[in-house]
């Protein structure tokens, strides 16, 4: 039985081509709803698709430009834009994304760290202090510590 025929499904062979379609489908559509305090208000800021597909597309551009085109880079933070920009941008031609459980104590992060190989860890500005120690450690091969900026959508 074909089910593409029987239900019309689209056929995708990468989860890029199904985020892109996604994207070009909805480009004018909101994607995100991001909340920011200014001056003690809260104030709510609509990212469209094609904003999302701006946004992670440069995130991407930054990261082959650092050299980590084909690499491990791990990301670990609260759930948040950045880090949904930052998985989407790696899994869509920049390398092999590496999730890392917010939860870990310091010597799981860095067993983690050390068994994937990530040259690179994308993390949350509240890991700050975290990746610091870890960077002192010689058996870590990260390369390239970046910290996400959640203040800045």
């Amino acid at each position: 039985m074909n089910l593409e025929r029987l239900y019309n499904i689209k056929k995708y062979d990468t989860v890029k081509e199904y985020i892109n379609d996604s994207i070009n489908k909805n480009s004018e559509n909101t994607a995100f709803v991001l909340k920011k305090k200014i001056d003690g208000k809260k104030e709510y800021i609509n990212k469209k698709y094609k904003d999302f597909k701006e946004d992670f597309r440069q995130l991407g551009t930054g990261l082959i430009d650092l050299g980590l085109q084909g690499q491990r880079i791990a990301v670990i933070g609260v759930n948040s834009y950045q880090w949904v920009t930052t998985y989407i941008s790696v899994i869509c031609g920049v390398g092999v994304i590496v999730p890392l459980d917010k939860g870990l104590q310091i010597d799981e992060l860095k067993q983690s760290l050390i068994r994937s190989r990530a040259k690179a860890i994308v993390f949350d500005e509240k890991f700050n202090d975290i990746m610091k120690e870890i960077s002192k450690d010689e058996n870590i091969y990260v390369e390239h510590y970046i910290a996400l900026d959640s203040k800045n959508t």
